[in-house]
């Protein structure tokens, strides 16, 4: 029987290695053919039903204190499941999503899901669009339109792009429970396979936030020949204090600042990044609301109740339901756990 192994080389995507039963190998030179399948969103009554049901047997915990201090304000979380409980319409949101263009892939033992919308212009460029997380492709819903049809927004349809935004390998509808799970290098061969193999796209460009900069910036370091340029809005580098022997008084600001922040903003990071398993383990809706989507994304300077009450409702209401529709939280994490560390400790 043929053994098949992945390679990893410094420079450049996986390569597949045939390890025959007397030693010799030979290299896979034939890709394999996908072909894509249409795909829409269609979440099972029973599943918002038992979610429902969960968001109403919710025990809540006591408070340290009010505000956010010491995290997720207790009131707040409150209003926010109420809300989430009995306004929230999940249909209208889903029919909102599949409105966009949306496939599947066999791809790398697993089946890729992604938006695949294309340009209204004379030469669209390929986009490669890579969410973060705890985020979703949903996040590019709005301004998908803008990129593909710019003329509709008053833009020159000269600079239109065709938009491609997978879920990351174990993000969404890329995720069944016990599938292999992938690393950075992993997911951006992954999407560069799914850009030049199945969608034919030899030349484009590749944008990416939070996880998703991680992999842009991987994508356009090991197919130089194939990205023509990424955007990322998170700069991956090693949050430290730089060796400095007479700092500015301007850089003595920053290094105050950027103390306070790995005291009081990374404890996330350091679970994540040490014991992904541990967090799988919580189920609780409200729990992984709170983690993901307000905890840490609303404990920032500036962020009084007020002001989260205006704004972060209507950012984080359609994240919070697409945390919790399959159980791939072991997934999410385990992924994002070199990043983490990659953050805490520059050498690693």
């Amino acid at each position: 029987m043929t053994a098949i192994r992945n390679i990893h080389f410094p420079r450049g995507p996986l390569k597949t290695i045939l390890y025959y039963p007397s030693g010799k190998t030979k290299e896979g030179l034939e890709m394999p053919s996908h072909k894509p399948n249409p795909f829409r969103i269609a979440i099972p009554d029973e599943t918002l039903l038992d979610l429902k049901h969960r968001l109403q047997q919710v025990r809540w915990p006591d408070a340290i204190s009010d505000g956010w201090d010491y995290g997720t304000d207790l009131r707040y979380l409150r209003s926010f499941v109420d809300y989430w409980r009995d306004d929230y319409d999940w249909r209208k949101y889903e029919a909102e999503l599949n409105e966009l263009k949306q496939y599947t892939v066999p791809l790398d033992s697993i089946d890729l899901h992604y938006i695949h919308v294309e340009g209204k212009g004379p030469s669209p460029m390929p986009l490669l669009m890579t969410h973060g997380w705890p985020s979703s492709f949903a996040d590019f819903r709005r301004i998908i339109p803008m990129l593909t049809d710019p003329a509709r927004f008053g833009g020159d349809p000269k600079d239109a792009f065709t938009v491609v935004a997978p879920s990351m390998p174990g993000h969404g509808f890329s995720f069944k429970p016990n599938q292999r799970r992938f690393s950075i290098l992993e997911i951006s061969d992954t999407l560069a396979k799914l850009m030049i193999e199945v969608l034919g796209y030899e030349r484009f460009g590749s944008q990416g936030g939070d996880w998703g900069a991680f992999v842009s910036s991987r994508l356009g370091y090991a197919y130089p020949k194939n990205v023509a340029g990424i955007q990322i809005s998170l700069l991956t580098i090693p949050r430290e204090r730089p060796s400095v022997d007479k700092p500015t008084a301007e850089e003595e600001a920053f290094f105050a600042q950027l103390a306070d922040w790995l005291k009081e903003e990374t404890g996330y990071i350091q679970i994540m990044g040490t014991k992904p398993q541990t967090l799988a383990y919580e189920r609780r809706r409200t729990g992984m609301c709170r983690w993901h989507g307000l905890g840490r994304h609303v404990d920032l300077p500036g962020a009084g109740h007020g002001a989260i009450g205006d704004q972060g409702r209507r950012g984080h209401e359609h994240r919070a339901p697409d945390l919790n529709f399959e159980p791939q939280e072991g997934s999410r994490i385990r992924s994002i756990r070199l990043p983490c560390l990659f953050f805490s400790n520059g050498r690693r």
